[in-house]
């Protein structure tokens, strides 16, 4: 039976990059159409799957050609599309970004999950993706998989590190090779034996199912890649070692926005462009600064966040290959480096984000009480 389920959820992820591909060919489409509205809607977690949302997005003529920049790296005539059709790639990238945005407001309806408990999930999936060195649009895209989960169902605690493990384990499957997929088994061990092989299995159907199969998001990462190529600092062999640092702890910056819920509030290419502006102030670059508030308002939480930031992310950047950007980055504040913009306008966004990042433990992060292998199916 095990494996009748494992085949219907491995053909769930093959549907999943063909709606991202296929399913939205209508050459007719206009960009950039989207009712603001629509995240405004009655906050409701439900068991049921029925209430996952169907965007129904019909993308432009260009959506191959954005895909590529989203999904994996470009060849010769990617590029030739990106410059014929940029404006375009870039409104439905932004179009894609609002539809596939968590809901924080409903995230803090979650009867047993608190805010609190987040930083804890965070490192152990950051630990997790690092061990199995995954691409970096696969941590992101698996945050945003399971925020939009956390947005329209009711989790336990107990379930909490399930979802996110399936999550990672999901995108995994969306952007990595077949050669770097955890196992099963190995998400079993890696979670101290909690969950059993049918619960990764089931929750990996649940959240297809909740997300209606629509996993393509366009993430942080490739915003940033998106711009630094546009500013001429993008393509990775030909860049300098400047250029390599300026992209690491951007990188650095980027990772601590999963923390904290205020960081939710803001779309992955304002993530992206407030971390680029942090990073050119902390190494030194030339910096023009932003029109667009929310971008701001963005810059001064991640400032206030690089007080006391995470052991696990800190570590993981300070290796060589990574350009020691944590170090970078430490060195600048312990000189007193801040951010320095004027303010253009107020920005509401719920959340603080005023206090720094928790210290964590460098330990994997285990459940509070014991999980019962069995997950509970839904209908």
């Amino acid at each position: 039976m095990n494996g009748i389920v494992r085949a219907d959820a491995q053909q769930g992820i093959t549907v999943a990059k063909k709606k991202t591909l296929a399913s939205h060919a209508s050459p007719s489409n206009k960009v950039g159409h989207h009712n603001p509205s629509s995240r405004a809607s009655k906050p409701t977690l439900t068991h049921n799957a029925a209430h996952a949302v169907n965007h129904n997005t019909q993308p432009s003529l260009v959506s191959n050609a954005m895909t590529s920049l989203i999904g994996w790296d470009k060849d010769a005539t990617d590029n030739l599309l990106e410059l014929e059709y940029k404006e375009e790639i870039f409104e439905y990238m932004k179009q894609m970004e609002r539809e596939t945005m968590a809901v924080p407001e409903h995230m803090d309806l979650q009867p047993e999950l608190t805010w609190d408990l987040r930083p804890l999930l965070v490192d152990f999936l950051i630990e997790i993706h690092n061990h199995f060195n995954l691409q970096p649009e696969t941590l992101y895209l698996a945050m945003n998989m399971m925020d939009r989960y956390l947005s329209k169902r009711v989790v336990y605690k107990k379930h909490y590190q399930l979802v996110g493990m399936t999550s990672l384990w999901i995108s995994s499957k969306y952007e990595d090779s077949k050669e770097k997929l955890p196992s099963v088994s190995q998400l079993c061990k890696l979670c101290s034996n909690t969950y059993d092989e049918a619960a990764f299995i089931t929750m990996e159907r649940h959240i297809l199912k909740t997300l209606d199969y629509g996993l393509g998001h366009p993430t942080a990462e490739a915003f940033m890649k998106k711009d630094l190529e546009l500013s001429g600092q993008g393509q990775s062999q030909s860049q300098s070692p400047e250029d390599q640092v300026l992209r690491h702890v951007a990188q650095f910056l980027m990772e601590l926005t999963m923390f904290q819920r205020c960081f939710l509030s803001f779309g992955s290419s304002t993530i992206a462009a407030s971390a680029l502006f942090l990073a050119r102030t902390i190494c030194r670059k030339q910096v023009v600064v932003p029109n667009d508030p929310n971008v701001f308002t963005c810059v001064q939480y991640l400032d206030n966040s690089l007080i006391n930031v995470s052991k696990i992310v800190h570590e993981k950047y300070a290796r060589s290959r990574l350009s020691q950007a944590s170090i970078v980055v430490k060195d600048w504040v312990d000189n007193g480096g801040r951010a320095s913009m004027q303010p253009m306008s107020s920005m509401s966004v719920s959340g603080d984000c005023s206090t720094p990042l928790w210290t964590l433990s460098s330990m994997l992060w285990q459940p509070p009480s014991p999980i019962p292998t069995a997950f509970p199916t839904q209908a």
